[in-house]
């Protein structure tokens, strides 16, 4: 075999072995790669800084509404939970999901209900978030409001529908989560609503149980009151 023949026949081997060489980016690619990162930083600096003028024209220019940012949030959660009412509307009407989760399973309308940011729960409400979705543990933005103490939040839910003895995975409802923090207000609302008093979580603990393990005392008067 002459030495010519012996080399094509290694370098066809060697092809074979290695597998086709892929394509490195030609300077047009390095070029928009680029481009769309600075436009990804310009997009999370713009949410931050609630500059609705600039998140608007890199929307014109073709962002994504929902293109998380450096810290794996949606722009609508970070919105939501900084009160920026602008930016939300915004979002919403360039078709965020409204019903986006956090890691723990948070939608935009369980942080603002957390909040008590009464504006933005009605508007969330209003582009339709689905209102008793709980999350990874199955609370609910009533509960979350009950937790917080934020009457008129829970008002404003209960009016689109909320229900009232919606429980979590453990078995706690609303008025549970308002008994154990202590809020009066909030324990009284829910009564007045009809919250069932006597129902017992999944350790068997009624409302006044956990009013009385944590000492609200006044809670445990107000429960007392409560005859089925």
């Amino acid at each position: 075999m002459n030495l010519g023949l012996l080399l094509l026949m290694l370098c066809i081997e060697f092809i074979f072995a290695c597998g086709p060489v892929s394509r490195l980016p030609a300077s047009d690619d390095y070029s928009e790669i680029g481009k769309q990162q600075l436009e990804k930083e310009k997009w999370g600096e713009a949410v931050w800084d609630n500059d609705v003028v600039t998140a608007e024209c890199l929307l014109d220019r073709g962002i994504e509404v929902d293109a998380p940012l450096e810290d794996g949030r949606a722009p609508l959660h970070l919105a939501c939970a900084a009160g920026y009412d602008e930016m939300v509307s915004l979002l919403l009407s360039r078709g965020a999901d409204v019903d986006v989760r956090q890691s723990g399973g948070e939608t935009p309308l369980m942080i603002v209900a957390g909040r008590g940011d009464d504006l933005l729960v009605t508007r969330l409400l209003q582009a339709e978030a689905i209102v008793d979705m709980g999350n990874f543990e199955g609370i609910t933005a009533l509960m979350f409001s009950a937790m917080g103490g934020h009457v008129e939040t829970a008002r404003i839910l209960v009016s689109f529908g909320a229900a009232v003895d919606a429980a979590d995975k453990q078995g706690n409802t609303a008025l549970m989560m308002a008994a154990m923090e202590g809020h009066q207000e909030m324990v009284e609302y829910l009564l007045k609503i009809g919250a069932d008093s006597h129902r017992a979580n999944a350790f068997g603990q009624t409302a006044i149980m956990l009013a009385a393990k944590y000492n609200n005392e006044n809670i445990v008067g107000l429960l007392e009151n409560d005859t089925p």
